[in-house]
C-alpha cells in the first residue's frame, strides 16, 4: 500500500475530512489530562511565526461527511492507521484507538496496526509506512526551517506530500536574512498547508518533569535531559 494509499488521500477534501473528524479536545482533555494545546499548524505556539490568527480545525463530523461525499466517498473508504506500539509521547494506542473510533463515525472503515517503534521507523524511511501514522516531530531550536524541511519538503525522506511551491517558500525563508520576509513566508506556508492538510493537526504536549530535591535541572527547549548537567543541591 502506497503512503497516499489507494489514492483517497490525494483529495484535499478527504484529508480536511479527517482534520474535522477525529476530535482533539477530547483526545486532550481525557487521554493527556489537557497537558497538551491545540495546533493549527504543523508548529507549537512558541514557535517564530506561529500564526496565532488560524484556529484550528473544529470538531465537525457533518462537515467531514459532507467533504467526504463531495470527494465521492460518501461510502467513505477503508483506511490503514499506523500507531507504535511505544514511543516518545503518552498513550499512543489510546489515541489511535480514539481516532480510529472518531474516523469511522464519519464513515471510514480504520484498520488500527500497532506496531513496534523500531519497525515503524524502517517502514518509514522505505515509505512502505500505512497512508496514516501517529507521529511527532520537534527540532533543537523554536524556528519553522527544521520542522518544514524535515516534514514538508519533497526531497526530504520523510516527506509524504508536498509541493515544489512549497519547497521555493522554504529556501527562500531558508537564506533570507529579514525575519519579517521570513514571518511572512511562514505564515503563507502555515495558511496553505491548512487549506491542503498534509498532515492530521492535532497538538503540542506540555513536557511534565518530576525532580527529587535534591536535583538541580533546568529543562532545555529542545527537551533533552542530559544527565551529566545535572548538579546535586547542597544537603
Amino acid at each position: 500500500e502506497s503512503p497516499l494509499g489507494k489514492g483517497e488521500l490525494k483529495d484535499p477534501r478527504v484529508r480536511q475530512a479527517i482534520n474535522y473528524g477525529v476530535n482533539i479536545d477530547n483526545i486532550i482533555k481525557y487521554l493527556l489530562a489537557d497537558q497538551a494545546k491545540r495546533i493549527s499548524t504543523g508548529l507549537p505556539p512558541l514557535s517564530f511565526a506561529y500564526d496565532k490568527a488560524l484556529k484550528p480545525y473544529p470538531y465537525d463530523p457533518e462537515k467531514a461527511k459532507s467533504l467526504l461525499a463531495a470527494a465521492g466517498f460518501a461510502k467513505g473508504f477503508d483506511l490503514t492507521l499506523e500507531v507504535p506500539s511505544s514511543f516518545i509521547l503518552a498513550k499512543p494506542n489510546e489515541i489511535g484507538q480514539a481516532m480510529q473510533a472518531d474516523l469511522q463515525k464519519i464513515g471510514l472503515t480504520v484498520n488500527l496496526k500497532v506496531t513496534e517503534l523500531a519497525t515503524m521507523v524502517t517502514e518509514r524511511s522505505a515509505k512502505k509506512i500505512a497512508p496514516m501514522y501517529l507521529w511527532s516531530w520537534g527540532s533543537d531550536f523554536l524556528d519553522p526551517e527544521p520542522t518544514y524541511r524535515g516534514i514538508l519538503y519533497t526531497k526530504s525522506p520523510y516527506t509524504f506530500y508536498g509541493k515544489a511551491a512549497w519547497d521555493k517558500l522554504i529556501d527562500d525563508a531558508a537564506v533570507s536574512l529579514d525575519q519579517t520576509t521570513r514571518q511572512k513566508i511562514y505564515l503563507q506556508l502555515q495558511r496553505e498547508t491548512f487549506d491542503d492538510p498534509p498532515w492530521l493537526f492535532m497538538y503540542a504536549v506540555e513536557n511534565i518533569y518530576g525532580l527529587n530535591k535534591q536535583v538541580q535541572f533546568t529543562p532545555r527547549t529542545d527537551e533533552r535531559v542530559l544527565v551529566w548537567q545535572m548538579q546535586k543541591n547542597a544537603s
